[in-house]
């Protein structure tokens, strides 16, 4: 029994030594350990005086961000260069003669996360105090037009405050000026009050801090149209005691999620026979936004209708109706009376009866927003 014992220890020292010599001995083959995440070779160049490029590298693939600021203890702004060893990003849009402070972050593709020091540059006091030449303005796109409003962004090659002048003709009228103090090289001027669906000419003075300035040629855009309400067809002849069919129609619509109008005729001359929804109407749910309304009565023509709202994160951002279609078909006939010419109105009026004093016809956003609306109305002319 006491062999048996000292057998199986000996056995079991001989494993234990084994497993050391397999871990760090001289002959196990170790791993070596990995070296540290560093950034290396951090340089600021390209120096202008609205501008500057950081560049770097790191030992080992990462993805790093470059905060930056006017206080080492506050870097607001930041550029991220993507995975890779080599890494170079260029800040935009600095201000002349001024001191900037820049700290690198970077993870690398195990997770191991580096950082520098926080550091400063300092940028170039601009040249173009005394440059001998005007400023050239280039890049102009006109944005994010609306039917009331529109916005002009360009660039221009020296610090320049700039005036847009525009109006529905070349020689304009209207004119917004950026802040005199405000010398820059990109721009962004927003123009207000615009009236839906009409040409706009602009030209842009810019104005250098040598008080060099330059015009631009003459441009324009349209402006995006406010929706329209109208009955088709707009003229309709019929014959006495005769039946006929018109539409209410749409067209620019945006965001649209509710509906109601409203269209008056002479019950003494026009008699509803049926009112049905047209392929715009088909998207309804039953009219959520609207008390519900009695689609044919004898006077006037009332109808709703509604359309899902989309959301995107929970947040609603939308409305899932069309631009343009049928809102609703009515079914006429003509009573027997003298040879007459009676109105399709389109009723904008203030409903006296509504608590809240909205108009007869009303269109709304998914945010439950009156949208401007324009209403083209339709003629019958009755004849024996």
């Amino acid at each position: 029994m006491k062999a048996w014992k000292a057998w199986l220890l000996l056995c079991t020292g001989a494993a234990f030594l084994s497993a050391c010599g397999i871990s760090g001995g001289p002959s196990g083959g170790g791993t070596k350990k990995d070296e540290d995440f560093t950034i290396k070779d951090v340089s600021v160049s390209q120096l202008t005086d609205s501008s500057a490029t950081l560049s770097w590298s790191t030992n080992a693939e990462g993805v790093c961000t470059a905060s930056y600021g006017l206080e080492a203890t506050l870097l607001p702004y930041t550029k991220s260069s993507p995975l890779g060893a080599s890494h170079e990003v260029k800040l935009g849009s600095l201000d002349e003669d001024t001191s900037y402070f820049y700290q690198i972050t970077c993870t690398s593709a195990t997770s191991s996360r580096a950082a520098t020091q926080p550091a400063m540059f300092h940028t170039e006091l601009s040249n173009d105090h005394s440059d001998p030449t005007a400023p050239v303005i280039s890049n102009i796109i006109v944005e994010g037009i609306t039917p009331s409003s529109a916005t002009v962004t360009f660039t221009t090659d020296d610090r320049s405050t700039c005036t847009v002048f525009y109006g529905t003709d070349s020689s304009y009228g209207l004119s917004v000026q950026e802040p005199v103090e405000s010398f820059a090289r990109t721009h962004r001027v927003v123009l207000t009050s615009l009236l839906d669906d009409m040409e706009y000419h602009f030209r842009i003075h810019a104005v250098n801090r040598a008080e060099l300035g330059t015009f631009s040629d003459d441009d324009v855009f349209q402006t995006a149209a406010y929706p329209s309400l109208y009955i088709d067809p707009p003229n309709i002849h019929v014959g006495t005691g005769a039946e006929f069919e018109f539409r209410v129609m749409i067209e620019n619509a945006t965001n649209l999620a509710g509906l109601e109008y409203n269209v008056t005729y002479p019950a003494t001359r026009i008699e509803i026979l049926s009112m049905r929804a047209g392929a715009y109407s088909n998207s309804s749910n039953g009219g959520f936004l609207f008390l519900n309304k009695n689609p044919v009565t004898n006077f006037p023509v009332i109808g709703d209708v509604s359309w899902r709202i989309v959301y995107r994160d929970q947040v609603a951002v939308g409305a899932a109706s069309g631009s343009a279609g049928v809102i609703a078909i009515i079914r006429a006939r003509a009573k027997n009376v003298q040879d007459d010419q009676v109105d399709l109105t389109i009723d904008t009026s203030v409903n006296a009866q509504d608590p809240d004093s909205k108009p007869r016809t009303r269109l709304l956003d998914h945010n439950r927003n009156d949208i401007p609306v324009r209403v083209r109305n339709g003629v019958i002319v009755i004849s024996n």
